[in-house]
């Protein structure tokens, strides 16, 4: 494990005043739009974030994602099809090879996106030590602190300044990929 983490080097850490700047945002959505089967998990954010920016850029983003309740999307208006409502059972599970070691049935996230603070999930913190070489960006980080466990890139700032520099950026997902269909077959999305 601790080649795995060594072995990807330390995280970038950027910190936007009001925004990005372009070239930090430029880099970041090009990893993003690279992501074959990327996660995004939201954990608490602040009750004063703009909504509507979360939810454009989850909905341009167009990955299947799990808002834990203080990330203020885990109820009301989200993008249709893409919410995961049970991630620490499907995470436990042998469905994604699970913290049990059991054979992978599915194909793993290639890429974890961060949304807010750390998330409350054990499931989740589990089954990210468990592939330390597994890519992880955290979006709108609170502030300074030690970067999470195998980050790639820590963004610290407003979320809402950061999603927006970066939601025009991606590219849009409209089609859902062989790795969100064989997700949503198993029935944990709304």
């Amino acid at each position: 494990v601790v080649d795995g983490i060594l072995g990807r080097g330390v995280a970038t850490i950027t910190r936007p005043t009001a925004t990005l700047r372009p070239s930090d945002t430029l880099r970041v959505a090009e990893r993003l739009a690279r992501a074959e089967r990327p996660l995004v998990v939201l954990g608490p954010i602040a009750a004063w974030a703009r909504r509507s920016e979360i939810v454009a850029f989850l909905a341009r983003f167009g990955a299947p994602f799990h808002a834990e309740p203080a990330s203020q999307v885990r109820f009301g208006d989200r993008p249709a099809g893409l919410a995961i409502d049970g991630l620490d059972l499907l995470l436990a599970s042998e469905l994604l090879g699970g913290n049990l070691g059991a054979p992978t049935r599915h194909a793993e996230p290639d890429l974890v996106v961060q949304i807010g603070g750390t998330p409350t999930s054990s499931a989740l913190e589990r089954f990210l030590a468990a592939r330390p070489r597994l890519s992880r960006i955290v979006l709108g980080a609170p502030g300074p602190s030690e970067p999470p466990a195998g980050a790639e890139e820590v963004v610290i700032g407003d979320v809402d300044a950061t999603l927006a520099a970066l939601t025009p950026n991606l590219p849009v997902r409209t089609t859902p990929g062989p790795w969100l269909a064989s997700l949503r077959a198993l029935g944990s999305f709304t």
